[in-house]
């Protein structure tokens, strides 16, 4: 015989997956996310879980991720270091940012690792600093 235990806890946060109202409610959950960055300087990019920050002022951005690393924060979301990264798009192709990037959680700082490609999430491209893309 068989004996199973089941235990209960509260969910602090996040949202029902497989739900029909998963998509729905991740919306309303992060609506006020495009807020959190200074519309002058940097934009944000938005699809599913995915978020891109693009600016042309080092400075701005920087504290543009510190903006979103504490809107996380006030959510109770952590976000993914290891996923975070930064890709520096330029003309000069023998001068990259020189620049870092960091996130900071539970008083760790995290420096965002360089890449010179991505992959965009739900579509299969891959885009380099030189602004070359091709289907994978």
């Amino acid at each position: 015989m068989n004996i199973i235990i089941i235990t209960w806890h509260d969910a602090l946060s996040g949202i029902p997956q497989g739900s029909i109202l998963s998509q729905l409610l991740f919306i309303i959950y992060i609506n006020d996310l495009p807020d959190v960055c200074n519309d002058l300087y940097t934009k944000l990019y938005i699809y599913a879980d995915d978020t891109k920050l693009t600016t042309g002022d080092q400075q701005e951005l920087q504290k543009d991720i510190y903006r979103l690393n504490d809107w996380a924060n006030e959510w109770l979301l952590k976000l993914n270091a290891e996923k975070c990264c930064e890709l520096t798009y330029t003309a000069n192709l023998c001068n990259s940012s020189n620049t870092n990037y960091y996130i900071e959680n539970c008083n760790t700082r995290y420096q965002l690792a360089k890449v010179d490609s991505i992959i965009d999430l739900g579509v299969k491209l891959r885009f380099d600093s030189k602004l070359a893309f091709w289907i994978i």
